[in-house]
């Protein structure tokens, strides 16, 4: 039976050396070969390590000839890991591509999970959503990108997207333009000595931003279009019959939250009021 290798699809820090795990760590060391998107920053996060391997580049520019080489070394049995510029591989990266691939020719992929700049925002968000959507990096060209934004314009989940620092203002100009003055996240240099996150109105956050200063990379998290305030008033009665249940304050605005896209802080509070009215406390 032919001995094929594994390919580990290896997650790395998107900033601080240390967010790696112990497993990533071993499986680096352990492998043939590691096919890197950024040669130089792979080397430094190895070199902090005290990890000698070889690296070859894998990048967007040259993944079919570099994927067709991977599956080569995979075929004759050597293990490869796969790392992206930072944090998991196929990600708005080309590390889907090598992993298709490697599974079209029947060889095992394994997941090294870690780092992530998309969990690692939303741990820090306070977002009372258990969905979202994920665009990644718009388009450079602004027609696309504005046709994108106008696809997913009365969408009821919180969009988040990668900017880099050249295209930043223009995404928020036409992300304004577009969507209306809607509360934003933005996340700078997660993890890193830089690291910033904004909580703004649109509006105010295009005000406030110095274009000389935007440097490094970004998360964006755009907020759905926020319901008018009748749309409270209209939760009554599902509150009511929640209430008469005998649910929870805290699961009912949980679940009230979640499904109307309402703050749960206002949703509990409105829960408060009508408990009161019901018990009469």
């Amino acid at each position: 039976m032919e001995n094929r290798g594994f390919l580990y699809v290896v997650s790395t820090p998107i900033g601080n050396l240390e967010d790696i795990t112990l497993r990533a760590l071993r499986i680096l060391k352990e492998v043939d070969i590691i096919g890197a998107e950024n040669i130089r920053r792979t080397k430094s996060l190895l070199n902090y390590y005290g990890i000698k391997k070889g690296i070859i580049s894998y990048r967007r520019e040259n993944q079919e000839k570099m994927a067709k080489k991977m599956i080569k070394f995979l075929k004759e049995g050597k293990d490869v890991a796969i790392v992206s510029d930072a944090g998991t591989p196929g990600i708005s990266d080309p590390g889907a591509y090598l992993v298709s691939r490697a599974r079209d020719e029947g060889i095992r992929t394994i997941p090294i999970p870690g780092a992530s700049a998309i969990s690692a925002a939303i741990s820090v968000s306070g977002l009372p959503y258990s969905e979202f959507l994920f665009l990644g990096f718009l388009s450079s060209q602004k027609r696309k990108k504005k046709k994108k934004l106008l696809e997913f314009k009365e969408i009821k989940v919180p969009i988040i997207l990668f900017e880099s620092p050249h295209r930043l203002l223009e995404t928020l100009d036409l992300a304004k333009e577009i969507l209306g003055n809607r509360k934003i996240l933005l996340f700078k240099e997660l993890t890193k000595i830089n690291e910033e996150i904004k909580v703004e109105y649109l509006e105010e956050l295009l005000k406030e931003l110095d274009a000389a200063n935007i440097k490094g990379e970004y998360v964006l998290i755009i907020m759905p279009k926020e319901e008018a305030e009748e749309t409270e008033e209209d939760i009554t009665d599902e509150l009511d019959m929640m209430l008469k249940e005998g649910k929870s304050t805290k699961d009912i605005a949980k679940y009230i939250s979640e499904k109307k896209g309402i703050p749960y802080r206002k949703v509990y509070k409105k829960c408060l009021e009508r408990k009161k009215n019901f018990y009469g406390g």
